[in-house]
């Protein structure tokens, strides 16, 4: 993944937000899921088509993590929700 890289959540998932975690459910595979604070800030993100740049630059101002970190963290992440078909992935 690299800073142009752009991301977008599937616009078919629903979500609401519960205290400060996100909980979704992918009707069409009869799915849910739970988010903790910091995967649904991401998701939050995500929800506007951004670059991975854009969405490393909001981290950042937002959260105390070595760039770096933030990165392999962010990637994993963003990964797995592409595996379960809850965001797009433009490299």
């Amino acid at each position: 993944m690299h800073d142009g890289t752009i991301i977008e959540a599937n616009k078919n998932i629903f979500f609401n937000r519960i205290d400060d975690e996100i909980v979704m459910m992918d009707e069409a595979q009869g799915k849910y899921y739970s988010l903790n604070p910091v995967a649904s800030r991401i998701f939050e993100i995500v929800q506007q088509k951004c670059s991975f740049r854009q969405l490393l630059d909001q981290l950042l101002s937002e959260y105390e993590i070595t760039e770096e970190e933030c990165k392999t963290q962010t990637i994993v992440f963003l990964n797995d929700l592409k595996s379960k078909n809850l965001i797009f992935i433009d490299e």
